[in-house]
């Protein structure tokens, strides 16, 4: 709006002009159109930064706006990362006990193969076993996705405030020149 104003306020001066060049020096004439056509250079060059630099400015507030995110999400993934680590190891352990006892079952059927006593322990042993070792490898998977979770939000949090410095870097360069 402010340009639309400045275009109006310059198309009179040059009315303006040509009105004094019917009665002035030519010379002089031509000296104040050179004036006039710079400013409004300088001027369009002024409003073209400082849009550059609105512009700029605001790519940099949406980048540490997610920035401040990715952090803060990263810390809750991080404070999880013991728990689900805990789980993991139980859940190891209890699919190593669970085959360790289905073993031991398994060779006390052996020894006494025909026992249906022994035949429903081994099949329940068995199942316990297949259950507990899921469970481990879902445990394990978890923890795995967790850590993959952790790392991707790192790799966002350096690729963000890279394109932040830069942003700034440009805004630097534009405010000096």
């Amino acid at each position: 709006m402010l340009a639309l104003q400045l275009l109006i306020l310059y198309i009179g001066l040059i009315n303006f002009l040509f009105t004094i060049i019917k009665t002035f020096n030519m010379k002089f004439i031509s000296t104040l159109t050179v004036m006039l056509i710079t400013s409004l250079i300088s001027f369009s060059q002024d409003n073209k930064d400082s849009a550059f630099i609105a512009k700029q400015e605001k790519e940099m507030n949406k980048l540490e706006k997610r920035i401040g995110e990715s952090k803060a999400k990263l810390t809750v993934l991080e404070a999880s990362l013991a728990e689900k680590i805990t789980k993991s190891e139980m859940a190891k352990a209890e699919a190593k006990n669970a085959a360790e006892d289905n073993a031991d079952i398994a060779k006390k059927l052996s020894k006494d193969h025909l026992s249906k006593k022994w035949a429903r322990k081994s099949q329940k042993a068995a199942k316990n076993a297949k259950r507990d070792a899921k469970s481990a490898r879902k445990a394990d998977d978890s923890l795995e996705s967790l850590r993959d979770d952790i790392e991707s939000e790192k790799k966002k949090i350096a690729s963000d405030e890279e394109k932040l410095s830069k942003v700034r870097e440009n805004v630097a360069k534009t405010e000096n020149n």
